[in-house]
């Protein structure tokens, strides 16, 4: 059962951690539980991977893929699929993604009060580049940023912890979204315009609030903090 079913080749150009995350949603909704091989991916990185694979298993339940000449099983797309030919070809394209930006991305309110990172959980490059985008400035509404406790030690470590705390923002570690079950805070204090970098996480919170209604920006992780400082969103997919 490992061997891939369905070849899903990319048309659109995947750049960012965002294209990644987009791309996984696409899939993982058109897909379910089939097993694909990907071609025009690029070389994504750890973040990239990490974007797209919580992206694949929230939209669908894609618990592997290949990546010809990337991932073990794969080291080219006859290997993937074992000899045999795909049962199906799907193509995703920038109009796709499109499509899934313009469904997470549902808030109508530009006046966001609650800023939340890190479903799953930001790795320490994530947390250098929140610390490197405060550095010097002040949140003007509440940003919360999650990791897993080694990360949280080594960001100690590091002094990012510091940088996000002297900017107003909290780094916190073992939990997420989903284990708080919404409880992010008081229910007397809900966010009503929430602001997020993921998919995954913007696909679970509003369910998790319920019945408070959440609206959510989602963008990048430089549109998030912009939001965090500002108040408001400015973000766009380009």
């Amino acid at each position: 059962n490992r061997a891939a079913t369905v070849l899903v080749r990319c048309e659109a150009e995947l750049k960012t951690d965002m294209d990644y995350d987009l791309f996984g949603w696409a899939v993982g909704e058109m897909l379910g539980l089939k097993v694909p091989a990907f071609v025009g991916i690029g070389r994504p990185t750890t973040t990239q991977l990490v974007k797209m694979n919580s992206a694949l298993n929230t939209a669908g339940q894609v618990r592997m893929y290949h990546i010809p000449g990337l991932t073990p099983e794969a080291p080219t797309l006859e290997a993937a699929f074992q000899g045999k030919k795909p049962a199906e070809t799907v193509s995703i394209t920038r109009q796709d993604l499109r499509q899934v930006y313009e469904m997470m991305n549902y808030g109508s309110s530009d006046d966001v009060d609650f800023v939340y990172l890190g479903c799953p959980h930001y790795n320490i490059e994530e947390i250098r580049k929140i610390a490197d985008l405060l550095e010097g400035k002040k949140c003007k509404v509440r940003l919360w940023v999650m990791t897993n406790h080694p990360t949280y030690k080594i960001a100690d470590l590091a002094g990012y912890r510091e940088k996000i705390e002297e900017a107003g923002g909290l780094l916190l570690s073992g939990t997420c979204p989903g284990l708080l079950m919404g409880k992010v805070m008081p229910p007397s204090d809900y966010p009503d315009v929430v602001a997020m970098d993921a998919t995954k996480q913007d696909y679970y919170i509003t369910g998790h609030c319920h019945p408070h209604k959440v609206q959510v920006r989602y963008g990048t992780t430089e549109d998030c903090v912009n939001a965090a400082i500002t108040g408001k969103w400015r973000g766009e997919w380009r």
